[in-house]
Formats: structure tokens, sequence, C-alpha cells
């Protein structure tokens, strides 16, 4: 153990004990009394209150360290189930940060605690949220992450290659360069909110579709009274789209908590549903893929390529 590993074990020590004679930590810390000395020394004239009473030993003035913290034990789970969701969806660095502060905090709770936190632990599971089909696309996810949170700390502007849906369902690529000012989490998916130099606004951009991404060494400041906890988007997907479920389907809807849903109300035809989008593109497949089980009312522009993307999905059928 070296010297600084050992000043800090000799104050926790002191800290549970009320007094610590120099024989017996040099005992424990498998040194000699003359080192222990030194080390209290040490500790003193780093301005930790030390008081050393003939026959007792030493110990330190009351309230240099903060009173524990009582926590209930669904106080303790909260914090240890917030830890575990940070682990599953944050990079690598906090993963490990996420994995040491649940041992801290399991190491300091009374026995009986950490039995019902254990069970309670039993009875809960985080899992990813976002699939990746190759271990190189989760790295390269991961490491816009970090490099994005170190930018966002740092202030400093980012520049990356983005793709973007555009009318019939391709893409368009272009740089971008912004200043990044929060990330925001999404069903298990990354976005950067952040303040768009070629859009001159703020504009949300998912991490999956950043190309080459780079630290700038330009820098920024946030507008006065920016609060990501409390930022609320502008509308920002102005087109309507009035829908109709079939009953059978309507819970399996409801369920899947569809992004872009914005009302529903249940009628005697079935479910009518309003999304909410910038262009019909981002829920066009969506809606293919229920089927028969779904009607567009409006606009009347998507129903007619519904149609036509049904044609042409039973032609290639009858072409086989």
């Amino acid at each position: 153990m070296n010297r600084t590993d050992r000043l800090l074990a000799i104050m926790l020590e002191l800290r549970t004990c009320d007094f610590c004679r120099a024989e017996d930590l040099a005992e424990k810390f498998e040194t000699c009394k003359r080192t222990i000395y030194r080390d209290m020394q040490a500790l003193s004239e780093s301005g930790v209150p030390l008081m050393a009473v003939p026959g007792k030993g030493y110990s330190l003035m009351e309230g240099y360290f903060l009173p524990p913290v009582h926590l209930k034990p669904e106080e303790a789970m909260t914090l240890l189930l917030g830890s575990g969701y940070i682990e599953q969806n944050l990079d690598r660095e906090f993963q490990q940060h996420a994995r040491t502060a649940q041992e801290k905090l399991e190491a300091v709770l009374p026995a009986s605690q950490q039995e019902e936190v254990i069970r309670f632990k039993e009875t809960v599971r985080f899992l990813p949220g976002t699939f990746f089909p190759k271990a190189q696309a989760y790295t390269d996810y991961e490491n816009k992450l970090i490099s994005l949170r170190v930018a966002i700390m740092e202030k400093r502007a980012v520049s990356f290659g983005y793709r973007k849906k555009i009318e019939h369902n391709h893409l368009q690529s272009g740089r971008r360069t912004v200043h990044p000012y929060g990330l925001v989490n999404i069903s298990g998916i990354w976005y950067l909110l952040a303040y768009c130099l070629l859009r001159k606004d703020i504009r949300h951009f998912r991490l999956e579709r950043m190309d080459e991404l780079r630290c700038e060494a330009e820098t920024f400041e946030k507008p006065d009274g920016f609060e990501l906890q409390k930022y609320i988007p502008d509308q920002d997907r102005p087109l309507s789209i009035h829908v109709v479920f079939d009953t059978s389907v309507q819970d399996r809807v409801l369920e899947s908590r569809y992004f872009y849903l914005h009302t529903h109300k249940v009628k005697a035809d079935g479910l009518h549903v309003t999304l909410r989008v910038r262009q019909v593109e981002e829920v066009f497949h969506w809606l293919l893929s229920w089927g028969s089980k779904v009607k567009v009312i409006e606009p009347e522009s998507l129903a007619d390529r519904i149609r036509e993307e049904a044609a042409a999905m039973l032609g290639i059928r009858q072409k086989r």
C-alpha cells in the first residue's frame, strides 16, 4: 500500500473508531509506529483536525465527516436501480462508475437493508435499449457518445456528416457544425440537442446517423437561461396524419408507445390515432407493417402511396 492510500485508509479507520492507538494502526497497515507518527503529522499539516490523547491514541474532531445518510431500503434501491440503468445506457466510463457506485452503496448499508436490497434486485433487470448487429457498430456508437459528452462539458463545437431522410425515403447527407448543448435518451436511443450553425436554430441529431465526428477548436457559451432539463422543443412536426386501427390491434398499437403518436381515441369503428411528423416517410413503413389492420383517413396522398405500395408488393408475389 502506498502512502496516499494508507493516509486515506487511516482517516477511514479513525472515522469508525473513537480512538486508534499508533501500535494498532501500525499492525493493521503492516508498518512501524514511527511511520504512523509521520503519517499523523502529515494529516495534521494537511488540515485534518486530529486529537491525540495519551494512553488512548488518535481521534478525529467531531464534525469533520458529515453524519452518515440513513436511507430507507426503497431509497437505496432507487439509487441502485438508477445506477443499473446508467450501466446499460451510457458509455464504458460511466458503466464502470455505475458498478463501483453500486458496490460502495451496498457496502455501507446495514446488514438488514443489504438483505432486503438483494431480494429486491432479483425482481428488476435493465437490458440495453438499443440493438447493434455488430460489435464494431456498438464501439463506434459508444465513441461518439464519449466524444460528445466531453465536447458538451468543455463547450467545444463539433462537426459531423449527417444522414437525413427526405422525400420517398432517400437519404440526404451533409456536414454540420453545431454547438452541443446536451444528450437526450429516448427509448434507449441517444440524440444530441445542439445549436446548428447551418440552420441557425436548435436541432436534434440521432447519433447513429452521424459520421466522422470531430471536436473543433471553436468554443461557445450556452444562451442565458438555457436549461436542458427544462427545455421544451418548438413544435417541429407540423404534419398531422389521421389513421384508424382495427379494434383487434388497438392494444398492441398503444403498447408500442410509438414516438410519433400524438393523440388517440377509441370509437365504435376502431382506434383513431393522430400522428405528428415532419414528413410522411417517418411513419410510412410503420403504417405498412400493420397491413390491413390500419386505414389512413388523411392526408389522402399518404393513403394513395400505401395503396400503390401494397399493389407493388402484390405484383412482386404474383411474378413468383
